[in-house]
């Protein structure tokens, strides 16, 4: 395919010549980040921003929706539900060819 991987912070991907971005929000260390410039440059290329998050943090931090990210996921295993129980949010609806839903037992 043909698909390159890099991984780098958010400065490089600022400057990065990529069609998808995924942040980690708060990132491995606890930081939370102001993203917003980065998603409005990534958004400007004709990119897509998607956001794995802590749930549980976003009850203090602004929802990604609001800087305008386009796919948020989430692991919610800390609530107690089952494990490899996650949720995610699309800003505009997927492809019917894309899974809806998925459900491990």
């Amino acid at each position: 395919m043909g698909i390159v991987l890099r991984v780098g912070t958010p400065a490089e991907a600022l400057e990065a010549e990529a069609f998808g971005l995924l942040l980690q929000y708060p990132d491995t260390f606890g930081q939370v980040g102001d993203y917003k410039a980065l998603v409005e440059a990534v958004h400007a290329r004709g990119g897509l921003v998607a956001v794995a998050t802590d749930l549980l943090a976003l009850t203090l931090l602004a929802a990604p929706g609001e800087w305008g990210a386009d796919i948020v996921v989430g692991n919610s295993q800390r609530f107690g539900v089952p494990p490899a129980s996650s949720t995610s949010a699309a800003r505009r609806p997927p492809p019917t060819s894309a899974p809806r839903r998925c459900c491990w037992r």
